[in-house]
């Protein structure tokens, strides 16, 4: 359809009354480009921050006192070992001296040992506390999967504590192989990282362990 020029006269004076638009009215809505200070939401990746929940990796590396009770796996060997260690074998205690089990055989009968863990104490049983992964797994065993992942990734050196060890003998002694009992009684300990400074020794709670040693894994 055409449109006679003559029709747009009539409006030419309403047109020239009206106000142009202002252009500030257009870029306000750039204003809603200040929508964009939104992205302040942003700062909501500061909830990364949870990323911090990581930092509770490093609990692992924080034993509470009745750690030792979820150590349901004990066993030993040699003269001597012994250990008791959780069930995926990522925390352990083990506790390593020597020729009781000798002893125990010279005198013909059980033979009871006491005495205190110290580092300073030469000759004297150490007792050590590992984390990882199959921490106890070379321990008492010659067969090893070469497959397998052995990782130690902290232990802890009990520098307080006593102990009493009865070891009694259960066979013949063979020479390479003498077979016996222990029961290991453990109190008072506290364990440190040797490669932390500065920081409070741990305590543990008391406890035991029962197994057979003086065989030779092989």
């Amino acid at each position: 359809m055409r449109i006679s020029p003559f029709f747009l006269i009539p409006l030419l004076p309403w047109f020239l009354a009206c106000p142009a638009p202002k252009d500030t009215g257009d870029t306000g809505d750039t204003g809603d480009t200040a929508d964009t200070g939104d992205t302040s939401d942003t700062a909501d990746t500061s909830d990364t921050g949870d990323t911090a929940d990581t930092g509770d990796t490093g609990s692992t590396g924080a034993l509470p006192p009745d750690f030792v009770d979820g150590l349901t796996v004990q066993g030993g060997c040699s003269d001597f070992v012994l250990y008791a260690r959780n069930v995926d074998d990522s925390l352990a205690v083990l506790v390593e001296g020597e020729q009781a089990v000798a002893a125990a055989y010279a005198a013909g009968e059980a033979v009871e040992f006491s005495g205190i863990f110290s580092p300073a104490a030469d000759g004297a049983p150490s007792l050590v506390v590992r984390q990882g992964q199959n921490v106890t797994y070379e321990v008492c065993n010659d067969a090893l999967d070469p497959s397998l992942v052995i990782e130690i990734e902290q232990s802890w050196l009990a520098v307080e504590g006593s102990y009493v060890l009865t070891v009694t003998p259960t066979g013949q002694d063979a020479g390479f192989e003498s077979p016996a009992d222990a029961v290991l009684s453990v109190q008072g300990v506290k364990i440190e990282d040797p490669g932390v400074d500065d920081v409070d020794a741990i305590p543990v709670n008391d406890f035991s362990i029962s197994a057979a040693i003086g065989w030779l894994p092989g």
